[in-house]
């Protein structure tokens, strides 16, 4: 069976759906933090059952890109040193996985919607759980660099699996339909 046929791609192309949206997957609000989702989740303002410390939570974006492609060890303004934290680069293996089975979800997808069993949106959704699904897998199960000593000491959770503590981050992990 013939899925892109012109007659199919010109209703694709069409579909101001599809020509007025983009999709963002990962973080795409960078400005959520930890404490708002332990407040999302317990009605509370807490962190893991600990009071919230004075100054501004990092997003979970920062904390996302800091484990993806690590940061040197070094020296805030007020004196305190924080160590190297080696790069475990989830979303480049997560944007390989997905690539494999790109056209395959792609067909699928749009077989579906050429035969009006799914609206464009729902075309969008389906892309964007994928690729949720895809980077929760590769932040579970990569083969990432050990944590160190001092780190597996330090877990809140205990463990010494990479990537995975309280596992917000991974929790968090979402996608968003957006207008060009």
């Amino acid at each position: 069976m013939k899925i892109l046929s012109k007659g199919n791609l010109s209703k694709i192309a069409d579909s101001a759906f599809f020509k007025d949206s983009e999709l963002a997957v990962g973080w795409p609000d960078g400005n959520k933090t930890a404490v708002y989702y332990a407040a999302q989740k317990t009605g509370k303002n807490m962190k893991n059952g600990k009071s919230i410390p004075a100054g501004k939570p990092v997003s979970l974006a920062m904390v996302a890109r800091t484990l993806n492609y690590g940061r040197e060890a070094g020296c805030t303004v007020s004196g305190h040193r924080y160590p190297a934290i080696p790069p475990r680069p989830f979303m480049d293996l997560a944007s390989a996985n997905f690539a494999k089975k790109a056209d395959a979800i792609l067909r699928r997808l749009l077989h579906r919607y050429i035969s009006g069993q799914m609206t464009a949106r729902q075309v969008f959704e389906s892309l964007g759980q994928k690729g949720v699904d895809e980077i929760k897998d590769s932040m579970r199960n990569g083969q990432w660099v050990a944590l160190s000593p001092y780190t597996i000491a330090n877990r809140r959770h205990g463990g010494d699996k990479p990537l995975i503590d309280t596992s917000t981050l991974v929790n968090s992990v979402s996608f968003e339909i957006r207008n060009k």
